[in-house]
């Protein structure tokens, strides 16, 4: 304790601290409203969090029900007849054929009858030499041209088929899938030939093409 020396008859005083202690007790308020400012503060902070990650569950599909692939149809084409049905169940039948030879254009005479059939067979049939062969028979038979089918190799109908043709009284090889317009007896050896009714048949060819 400092102790204050006057002059005359002033007492002497203990001299005061400029600050007194502050015994009132605390303002519970006021430190309550700084932790609810601290906590405040603290809420404010941003949160991280970790986001789970989605799960997707994969699409469910329904599997297609495998098929077999079809099997091949291969036709018994060992007889003039099966041939002719064979033919027929390709869209066009024999007798249109016969309906598309009589109404080709032609000049009159056998060559030029040849001709058309040979010129349409050409442009507009498709597939073996067998059907090519049945299409030309009744193609020639519509537009009144004497025909025959052959045989060109000694697997008859396993080999090369083809027709024979006769113009102006002579007969001529006649294969409108090989591309041979009147051809001679040299085109190939013939094995057979028949007709329409599958009758074997002879017939002399020429020696020399037309």
């Amino acid at each position: 304790m400092l102790f204050r020396i006057t002059t005359g008859q002033e007492n002497y005083q203990p001299a005061q601290n400029s600050q007194q202690a502050d015994n009132s007790p605390p303002d519970n308020n006021q430190s309550n409203n700084g932790a609810q400012q601290n906590n405040q503060s603290s809420d404010n902070k941003p949160q991280t969090t970790t986001a789970k990650p989605a799960v997707t569950n994969p699409p469910t599909t329904t599997p297609k029900p495998q098929t077999e692939p079809p099997e091949d149809i291969i036709e018994d084409t060992t007889s003039l007849q099966s041939v002719l049905n064979y033919v027929n169940s390709l869209g066009r039948t024999t007798d249109e054929y016969y309906n598309i030879g009589a109404g080709l254009g032609h000049d009159g005479s056998d060559y030029g009858k040849a001709e058309a059939v040979y010129n349409w067979i050409r442009g507009n049939v498709s597939g073996n030499c067998q059907v090519f062969s049945a299409a030309t028979m009744y193609a020639c038979k519509g537009v009144g041209l004497e025909c025959r089918y052959a045989f060109f190799s000694p697997d008859a109908w396993y080999g090369h088929m083809a027709n024979l043709v006769c113009v102006e009284g002579t007969w001529y090889v006649f294969d409108t899938q090989g591309g041979r317009f009147l051809k001679s007896d040299k085109y190939g050896e013939i094995t057979r030939i028949f007709d329409e009714n599958d009758n074997t048949i002879e017939i002399s060819i020429s020696e020399s093409a037309y």
